[in-house]
């Protein structure tokens, strides 16, 4: 018995990129303190990148507080981003694994899942913060976690969401952990011990160059924080060091993936007789389900009787907005299992 099946997937978005790359940066004030999304502007100008910035950001917030604000919505279907950074609260990650799960990870995924709705091509990336200079006390009986056990945690968790979200992670945490321990008289904190200074911008700002463009800084004389050049240039070599040594897996492998193994639209599965479908698009979209050109549901979820050498057509159709402009995607199934899609 072969079950082929055709399913097409329309959905409304906008696809547009050209040389200028497009980077969102949503966080709190770990991302904005010293201007840092324009400083960044400025470095890339000054190396000769062509970059459009814009940041959502607000001392204090989490994930939660960017996936519940319709403006982040807004933003993120105004652009064709290339580039798209997430920053949760500092502490975010150390959550307890239920809090995690029902806010931190919840949130994250809410937003990737529009991100990727909107712009299938962005490449996304989590800022992986740093520990407290004097480590934190955590909650409901948790104790006390030093400064090396704080960063270490931070950036378990950060990978562990990178490979769950089958994104990358920026590992500013990482190079500041190492500067500590081989610059000890280098200051990166704020007179509060948890917030960056001025250097610590240039190094937030310098990770992300050194991702987005695969390259290290090369200009200092002109850069946009009042630093010693020296101090710039230790923070440029360590970040150079710790970006673009292939020793290091940043997850950056994510970005270049194919969807040779589903979509992200939706998932299936054979049972028995039956295709169960389920449609995987966050909440603001309406979908449609149709079965040889006639609707049978609007619901995400979806059985279809299957008979022995039956061939039919199946369209999703997933629709936000007022966009016109329209992609498709095919996939073939035989057999319970999925073929190479096509577009």
């Amino acid at each position: 018995m072969k079950r082929f099946i055709y399913i097409l997937i329309f959905f409304w978005s906008v696809s547009a990129f050209g040389q200028t790359q497009n980077i969102l940066f949503i966080g709190n004030s770990f991302t904005m303190n010293f201007e840092m999304p324009k400083k960044f502007s400025q470095i890339a100008l000054n190396e000769g990148k062509s970059v459009y910035v814009k940041q959502l950001t607000k001392g204090g917030m989490d994930w939660q507080y960017h996936a519940t604000n319709p403006n982040t919505y807004q933003t993120i279907k105004s652009e064709p981003w290339d580039y798209i950074i997430l920053q949760g609260k500092s502490f975010e990650p150390l959550y307890d694994s239920l809090t995690l799960e029902k806010t931190t990870k919840r949130y994250g995924k809410q937003m990737i899942d529009s991100i990727r709705y909107y712009w299938p091509d962005a490449k996304i990336m989590l800022f992986m913060t740093w520990g407290y200079a004097e480590g934190i006390d955590l909650d409901n009986d948790r104790g006390h976690l030093d400064y090396t056990e704080m960063q270490n945690q931070l950036k378990q968790k950060y990978l562990s969401f990178a490979d769950e979200f089958k994104v990358a992670v920026a590992p500013v945490g990482e190079i500041w952990q190492q500067l500590r321990k081989e610059s000890p008289t280098l200051s990166l904190y704020d007179q509060d011990n948890y917030h960056q200074n001025r250097a610590g911008s240039f190094l937030v700002a310098s990770t992300f160059y050194n991702m987005i463009f695969e390259t290290p800084l090369e200009q200092f004389s002109n850069i946009p924080y009042i630093l010693d050049e020296k101090i710039s240039r230790t923070i440029a070599d360590k970040t150079r060091d710790v970006v673009l040594n292939p020793k290091y897996d940043w997850r950056k492998n994510y970005w270049f993936m194919t969807d040779e193994v589903d979509f992200n639209y939706f998932d299936f599965k054979f049972k028995k007789d039956s295709l169960l479908l389920d449609a995987n698009v966050p909440e603001e979209y309406s979908i449609k389900w149709k079965l040889d050109g006639k609707t049978i549901s609007k619901e995400d979820k979806v059985v279809i009787p299957l008979n022995d050498d039956e061939e039919f057509d199946l369209k999703l159709i997933i629709k936000e907005g007022i966009l016109r402009s329209r992609r498709t995607e095919e996939a073939v199934f035989e057999g319970g299992k999925k073929l190479t899609p096509t577009d």
